[in-house]
């Protein structure tokens, strides 16, 4: 209860600064006082006050953030939410306390001690919401040079590119004049008018910067030591150290410098021209002279002084390779050096990497001797925390930045010598001994430290394969430089090194290389990424995989046989798929496909009443999914927004969304929707190939990868298995191939060219947009305004759909009018007549002419009755069952089939009811008991340890609200989502609109008005956080 005085503490100082609203309807007095702090949701707010473990002046621990509750965390949205609107946060936010810790020497003297700045908790989650937001405008606009505090870059990143721009200038005996510079207390010189600009050139809005501002207009510091305070006194420069917001706003203003003094110096490597790099404030300036350096460094100088920075002439010095390079920062010259330590690794104007490696030894051994008698020699120490200690500090001591080192056979050895002799001490060995290194290590159970390294740099090797074009190590990775080589024997380059390290360790050959190493997915399993004995997540994932890709096809590969292949049976497998890929053919037992019926219902001797599924060759599904995966690169960006089928980020609950929403809002203002929704004949089947390959052309997939492709259709075969026995072969030259990995991309890519070709203006207007139809792979819904403009819409979609093989089934093809009056809608297909129909089932819900879901929802209700009749008897009341096991069926059977489709549903009193009978009707049988025992049904879920099925729901709906509210702009859903669709409302109580209700939901469970909920959804973190805590209704009995 220690935090609820501070909370309210903080509480009242926002209410005094006159933010606005009164926090009263959300958190009332007594609520506060009786604020919990709920122990087991103490790991769901962990995650995100992780790393904050100091409180700041208000005294707000990480345990106190923690433990909020689902009220607790929702005052806290609302806290941040009010400084947001208000543009002024409280006092304690801004209020730093500055605590010295001790380096080293005389402790009376203030240099020789260092602060950090402790700062308030609840204020360090709204910095983090702020940097968010700021990071997603700005990192666009940063410059690749820059890779300090970015996300999915490093250290390595910068260390590669300076090591292969030396490598290759030492080849072909170009000069690089470099400069290292140093900044002066940079972090804490910032200064604070120029970088409000800087944001705004930045593209960040006003009412951001207004909220980045408001950390910093009172911004003020204490000292505290040995539990004594000094006064206050203000801080008027400078970021605050601590805040998650002052990295990116550092690395905006050093990037701002750095393009303000770029110019036409530089480094010329291959087509690419570098000048500098950057990792936040470590500066390395380059060019191909000393003058061009000159010229360079004096810009950087002026922009620095410029806004208020200083390079250290004392610090900053100047590297070059048997040349004089002297170097000028106004009156004082910079010191010229033969090596220089750059982000923790040393380079020498030679650009060879051996003193490092060899530094790197001499800083393994000082850690030895350091820990020699504390830990590594002391018997009270158990293995387990020694072994800790030495994968946590000595191995990171000997092996830093060693991604970039080519080993030669003394470094190898010198390397092994320099882990053996932490390894022996620990085992209580020495060399005396003659014990293989092979043995302590499988006693201790430690991998090989030069395994490690190997693989480490095979992965670095494929990251950069990987790298996407534009970014800088991918493009130096990528580039040639150019040159006369000088004469005598050529150094080995790292790229050279890595791969003759992959043809021995993993027979890969260089020119096959770079295709391997581009799929992760085969790649890492190459490299062994995983312990020898997998952890059991790890390998449950691995196995999941493999039972994802099914049942063996005509070669009889089984899953199992891939599960345990190791490095080398991978590395076969992977020599495989690359043969395929460079001879454009693949084993006919790849294009073979094995057909087994399997019965529906009706009388076992009609064909008909049989659904054949297809088994294909495991080895070949791999491959299959090797090039799906680069298919779908490619045409991703290309694929309409109104297809979501076999797409990831989308599913069913997209379209039926946004037809939803269609329907919803025409209703309301009583606009005509006329749909005809299009079923075509054994689509999948009908597919012409021919006309594909060019489909595929159109979309943009190389000549080499639509070869690969038809390799797997060049010869395709089946032939049917009944009861072990099996048919002769017979071939298969139309449609695509079930089963297949490839297949769902390439049927939506042939779907989408068919809409694409038949899109007219017709359509519905809803808002800003006109829809004129929705996809899901084959489920196709059009729409239009007036019969006339939906016949014209069908028209154009079926002469589309005759143009290349395939076929509209009127039968099964229905049309449907949403009209407050009842309207004729006739469609033809040819000379037939589609029915009309009162309503349709689409994606499995069913939609009605007047745009009600209560329908839906009694259906669904009747569909979980059919479920429990059919398992009543073999499953609810059989006492043989375990509960466990009957309750897993609830949840993977029952509940499925009562609440598909429910994010869509707009519940009522009635409708609740209804849902919550028919969920304890389940489980009041399982837990044995009926309405006559009068037991609560809050009663009998905590016995049986389940969840209200209707807080599932509710969880579900909000969670869906707070995915459209962060979907990004042109996703349809989130699109329609925000439309505002507009006409004059009839006469009548209008409908509950489902926004309306989702937005009511919210403020009676979680408190938060109508105004502030897409600011509190829009933080994929909060929000997630408030669900997993909101509490179940009361029940009613």
């Amino acid at each position: 209860m220690l935090a609820v005085p501070v909370l309210k503490r903080l509480r009242n100082r926002v209410i005094k600064r006159g933010a606005n609203g009164p926090l009263d309807p959300l958190l009332p007095a007594p609520l506060v006082d009786a604020l919990p702090l709920c122990r087991k949701h103490g790991d769901d707010f962990a995650a995100f006050v992780s790393g904050r473990r100091a409180p700041g002046v208000d005294e707000v621990r990480p345990e106190f953030l923690k433990a909020l509750d689902v009220v607790g965390l929702s005052w806290l949205t609302r806290l941040c939410s009010i400084a947001w609107t208000s543009g002024a946060v409280p006092l304690d936010w801004q209020t730093g306390v500055v605590v010295p810790l001790f380096k080293k020497g005389d402790r009376r003297v203030c240099s020789n001690y260092r602060g950090i700045t402790l700062l308030s908790l609840p204020g360090k989650v709204y910095s983090g919401v702020l940097e968010r937001r700021v990071r997603r405008i700005v990192e666009p606009r940063i410059q690749e040079e820059q890779c300090g505090f970015r996300p999915g870059r490093g250290t390595v990143d910068q260390l590669y590119t300076l090591c292969r721009i030396l490598e290759g200038a030492w080849e072909f005996a170009q000069p690089v004049h470099m400069c290292f510079v140093d900044l002066e207390k940079a972090f804490d010189r910032v200064p604070r008018g120029v970088l409000w600009g800087v944001l705004r050139e930045y593209g960040v809005s006003d009412p951001l910067i207004r909220a980045v501002r408001s950390l910093y207009d009172r911004c003020q510091s204490l000292v505290r030591i040995a539990g004594y305070k000094s006064d206050l006194f203000p801080v008027r420069v400078g970021l605050r150290q601590g805040c998650p917001l002052s990295p990116i706003l550092f690395i905006i203003f050093m990037d701002r410098i750095s393009r303000h003094s770029q110019g036409v110096e530089g480094v010329r490597f291959g087509d690419l021209r570098i000048g500098s790099l950057l990792f936040a404030d470590d500066v390395v300036l380059m060019a191909s002279s000393d003058r061009d350096l000159q010229l360079s460094l004096d810009r950087f100088a002026a922009e620095c002084e410029a806004v208020g920075m200083r390079i250290s002439t004392s610090k900053s010095e100047s590297n070059r390779k048997r040349e004089e390079c002297t170097l000028r920062v106004g009156d004082e010259i910079l010191p010229q050096v033969e090596e220089f330590k750059y982000l923790g690794v040393l380079f020498t104007s030679e650009g060879r990497m051996e003193r490092e490696i060899d530094r790197r030894i001499g800083a393994a051994s000082a850690v030895m001797r350091t820990l020699h008698g504390s830990v590594v020699v002391k018997r009270e120490l158990s293995r387990k925390a020694k072994l800790s200690i030495y994968q946590s500090i000595y191995v990171p001591a000997l092996t830093y930045g060693h991604e970039l080192w080519v080993m030669t056979e003394r470094t190898r050895s010198r390397v092994q010598a320099a882990e053996m002799s932490f390894l022996r001490r620990v085992a209580g060995l020495s060399l005396r001994d003659r014990v293989r290194s092979s043995v302590i290590r499988e006693e201790l159970g430690v991998d090989p430290l030069l395994l490690r390294v190997e693989r480490s740099q095979m992965r670095w090797l494929g990251h950069l394969v990987r790298m996407p074009p534009g970014r800088l190590p991918g493009e130096v990775f990528r580039a040639r430089p150019t040159g006369r080589r000088r004469r005598g024997r050529p150094r080995t380059r790292w790229r050279d090194y890595v791969s003759r390290l992959a043809w021995e360790r993993l027979g890969i050959p260089q020119e096959e290389l770079a295709e391997v190493a581009g799929e992760r997915e085969v790649w890492l399993p190459c490299l062994g990424c995983c312990p020898r004995d997998p952890t059991p997540d790890k390998r449950k994932k691995m196995d999941g995989w493999m039972d994802s890709i099914g049942a063996p096809g005509v070669d009889e590969v089984r899953p199992e046989f891939l599960k345990a292949l190791d490095v080398v049976g991978l590395s076969w497998l992977t020599r495989l798929c690359s043969i395929a890929w460079t001879s454009g053919a693949v084993p006919l037992d790849w294009q073979t496909g094995v057909v087994v019926p399997l019965f529906k219902k009706g009388d076992r001797r009609v064909c008909s009443n049989y659904r054949g599924i297809t088994l294909l060759s495991l080895p070949g599904k791999v491959y299959s999914g090797v090039l799906e995966r680069r298919v779908r690169r490619i045409v991703e960006p290309r694929i309409q927004e109104e297809q979501c089928g076999f797409r990831p980020g989308r599913g069913t609950v997209d379209q039926l969304y946004t037809l939803c929403r269609i329907l919803e809002g025409a209703w309301e203002f009583a606009q005509p929707v006329h749909m005809c929704f299009v079923d075509l004949e054994k689509a999948f089947d009908r597919v012409p190939r021919g006309v594909l390959w060019g489909v595929l052309r159109e979309y943009g997939v190389s000549d080499p990868l639509i070869r690969a492709v038809r390799s797997l259709y060049d010869r395709c075969q089946s032939l049917v298995r009944i009861a072990g026995y099996k048919s002769d072969l017979f071939p298969v030259r139309v449609g695509l191939r079930q089963g297949c990995p490839l297949s769902p991309i390439l049927f939506i890519i042939f779907m989408d060219r068919i809409s694409r070709h038949s899109q007219g203006v017709e359509g519905v207007r809803f808002g800003d947009l006109r829809i004129g139809s929705l996809l899901f792979a084959d489920d196709v819904v059009l729409m239009a305004s007036s019969d006339r403009d939906l016949q014209l819409s069908l028209d154009r979609f079926a002469a589309e759909c005759e143009a290349v093989g395939m076929r509209i089934s009127t039968s099964k093809s229905e049309s449907m009018v949403l009209n407050r009056k009842r309207e004729d809608c006739t469609l033809r297909v040819g000379d037939e007549i589609l029915p009309q129909v009162e309503e349709f089932k689409y994606l499995g819900v069913l939609f009605t002419s007047e745009g009600r879901m209560e329908r839906e929802i009694d259906r669904r209700i009747g569909a979980a009755s059919a479920v429990m009749r059919t398992l009543h008897g073999s499953v609810v009341v059989k006492r043989e069952l375990s509960r466990k096991a009957k309750l897993s069926i609830y949840q993977s059977i029952y509940v499925p089939a009562l609440t598909y489709g429910h994010e869509l549903w707009v519940m009522t009193e009635r409708t609740r009811s209804r849902v919550q009978a028919a969920e304890m009707s389940f489980l009041r049988r399982v837990a044995g008991l009926s309405l006559r025992d009068r037991v609560r049904s809050s009663v009998i879920r905590e016995e049986l340890g389940v969840d209200p099925l209707l807080l599932r729901v509710e969880r579900s709906q909000m969670r869906w609200l707070g995915h459209l509210v962060r979907m990004p702009p042109g996703r349809l859903p989130g699109e329609v989502f925000r439309a505002r669709p507009t006409g004059r409302r009839p006469r009548g109580r209008p409908r509950t609109r489902w926004r309306d209700y989702v937005s009511r939901l919210a403020w009676e469970r979680l408190g938060i008005p109508q105004e502030e909920l897409a600011e509190v959804a829009g933080e994929r973190e909060v929000w997630a956080s408030l669900l997993r805590l909101l509490p179940p209704r009361p029940d009613p009995g």
